[in-house]
């Protein structure tokens, strides 16, 4: 048997010339460079871009100002109080004009015109010190503060024998009268009301019997919180009726107390000032 002839195994491909990498190099690297080209001006848009829409220092906006029209309203609802050396302001303090000295209300009601409440004795010292360092308080010559427990009871009595006040023609308020005048837990619905919805009092100072009680400056004397149990001297002294309260707390003699990081949805406060 003769035998069988060599098998070739090459296949017909194998014939096809393979690119050389000099050609393949050739090929690819113009597309490379657009590539890179592309990603480069990419770049440098975006680089431009930021550096066009990023404030300069004399471009960044400032802290928002206070609304000077609540400021002012502070110092021009303020009425002398008869036979004293101060003002007192007409109404408690606004939700509006505490956010437009803090920055922030205190998210107790939507109402701007409600008294501010939620507030703490702290909290309004705070605000305070902010309000007169306010240009428009230094132009004026006034310095505000939180009334002492003497001066509040004496401005909410006005001159009253009785005991809820007096209003200017020398009326006594009383139990039969005082819907007219103050908001409390009868005709409140037990929620707070705008300011200056009541008649005023004699000295012109709207809901001092009523709508939230006001903090004092005063510290609860050492002796009383003895009499109370109560072991902390620092206990500050607030004032005046609420809406959620009974009308018997409306009396210009009822007072409360609590330490000076206390918060409470019916306390709130009222400005005193002095002049320099």
């Amino acid at each position: 048997m003769k035998p069988s002839p060599p098998i070739h195994t090459t296949a017909k491909h194998s014939t096809q010339r393979v690119p050389s990498p000099k050609a393949i190099s050739g090929s690819v690297l113009p597309w490379l460079i657009l590539v890179i080209a592309a990603i480069v001006c990419g770049v440098a848009l975006w680089r431009m871009r930021t550096i066009s829409t990023t404030p300069q220092p004399s471009e960044v906006t400032p802290p928002a100002a206070p609304q000077s029209n609540e400021v002012q309203s502070l110092i021009d609802g303020l009425v002398p109080i008869p036979e004293r050396n101060f003002l007192m302001g007409k109404t408690e303090v606004t939700q509006a004009q505490w956010e437009a000295v803090m920055g922030a209300d205190t998210n107790c009601t939507a109402n701007p015109d409600h008294p501010v409440s939620d507030v703490s004795w702290n909290d309004c010292q705070a605000f305070l010190v902010r309000l007169n360092e306010l240009p428009a308080v230094k132009d004026s010559g006034l310095t505000f503060r939180l009334p002492t427990e003497e001066e509040w009871v004496f401005a909410c009595r006005a001159g009253a024998k009785g005991r809820f006040g007096r209003i200017a023609n020398g009326t006594e308020i009383t139990e039969d009268t005082l819907d007219r005048f103050a908001w409390f837990k009868d005709n409140s619905d037990e929620k707070v009301h705008p300011v200056r919805q009541k008649e005023p009092n004699a000295f012109g100072l709207h809901d001092m019997n009523g709508n939230v009680s006001e903090w004092c400056q005063n510290e609860l004397g050492d002796m009383e919180s003895w009499a109370k149990g109560e072991t902390c001297e620092h206990n500050r002294v607030y004032h005046g009726g609420s809406a959620n309260l009974h009308f018997r707390f409306c009396e210009f003699s009822y007072r409360d107390w609590a330490p000076p990081s206390t918060r409470k949805e019916f306390l709130g406060f009222r400005l005193c000032a002095d002049k320099r």
